[in-house]
């Protein structure tokens, strides 16, 4: 395997951790230690994995995807296992972030 697709790899474990490490606050917050505990322990795993996958993807590129894919993953999981809801605001939002990755992706191709 490519160090390139090693690190889109390395981008997309990062993101899983971040998520996992923000949604604990909200899973756990009844537990003040547990909540703490794992997002601490998650944001760090997350944080070692974007600075893994940096070193083959351009910095401005991952972290634009590790933040914007982020928001957009905790929005959802916000809307599905916890009931929040959105307004139209932050739906559009959420739609110029995914905009804004898709440029950000067309401009790494130039």
């Amino acid at each position: 395997m490519s160090a390139t697709k090693k690190a889109w790899i390395f981008l997309i474990i990062a993101i899983i951790a971040e998520v996992l490490g923000s949604s604990s606050l909200k899973m756990f917050e009844d537990n003040y230690l547990l909540k703490y505990l794992l997002m601490g322990g998650f944001i760090t795993f997350s944080y070692f994995f974007v600075g893994m996958a940096v070193k083959h993807i351009s910095i401005g590129l991952a972290y634009a995807m590790w933040e914007a894919l982020g928001v957009v993953l905790i929005s959802l999981i916000g809307m599905v296992f916890f009931g929040e809801n959105l307004s139209i605001y932050q739906k559009i939002g959420i739609l110029f972030s995914v905009v804004g990755i898709i440029f950000i992706n067309f401009g790494e191709r130039e």
